[in-house]
């Protein structure tokens, strides 16, 4: 389940901006909340729904498009030669010295009961930082990260043997996340498949191939019983 995106420098958007699944304290309505239970006792309450609504071109398209760019840059990433620009690395169309600043992007979900933060940035057509971490009672866990060198260092979260991040040896545009989905790693290449393979709608444009029970459209659903994905 998607918890939250948030992205910076990206296409109209300048500053940080965050879209967020949590419900507040004031959203009573059980009808619209989900109680989701995690492996470490804790629980996060989530929007069932929550709508993207704005003045044409204010960028609305724009949120749903961060998450489908990161979305393929996964899945699609062990495919680029050196010259290729990872799908998310679009900086702010509005100012040309964002151009020389790195395009981040943060995803927030939960996986097999588990909370996770998966970050990535990159700045033309390099990756300059990328990790995943597991949330324990409110404390980060670091899974992998990606060094200055380009190489994976992992944490006390990583699961799978050493010996699998040994193996690790990509170009600079390349996502640890993409090589982690071909590899025996624990189940981590469980959550590189799922990360890469969301069901993603917007307009007539559909991405991805996943059959989670979260689909996007021009919301975000969260309702723990799968429904069929419409477009709208």
């Amino acid at each position: 389940m998607i918890v939250s995106l948030k992205f910076n420098n990206f296409r109209s958007y300048r500053d940080e901006a965050e879209f967020s699944m949590r419900a507040l304290d004031s959203d009573f309505n059980s009808e619209s909340v989900t109680v989701v239970n995690l492996s470490d006792n804790s629980s996060i309450r989530l929007l069932n729904a929550a709508v993207i609504f704005g003045a044409n071109a204010s960028g609305k398209s724009n949120v749903i498009y961060a998450l489908a760019a990161l979305s393929d840059s996964i899945k699609n990433s062990l495919n680029f030669n050196v010259k290729s620009h990872p799908f998310f690395i679009m900086p702010y169309a509005f100012d040309k010295a964002y151009q020389k600043i790195a395009t981040s992007l943060q995803l927030e979900f939960i996986f097999d009961g588990k909370l996770y933060l998966y970050s990535v940035a990159g700045k033309g057509n390099t990756i300059t930082a990328e990790s995943l971490k597991e949330v324990i009672s409110g404390k980060n866990r670091i899974i992998f990260q990606r060094t200055a060198n380009g190489k994976m260092s992992v944490g006390s979260g990583w699961p799978a043997e050493r010996s699998v991040a040994e193996d690790c040896d990509l170009l600079p545009n390349q996502l640890i996340m993409s090589w982690l989905a071909t590899k025996n790693a624990a189940g981590l290449q469980n959550i590189a498949d799922y990360i890469g393979n969301l069901s993603i709608y917007w307009g007539n444009h559909h991405s991805g191939s996943g059959s989670d029970r979260q689909v996007v459209i021009w919301l975000l659903y969260t309702s723990p019983s799968p429904r069929d994905p419409k477009t709208s």
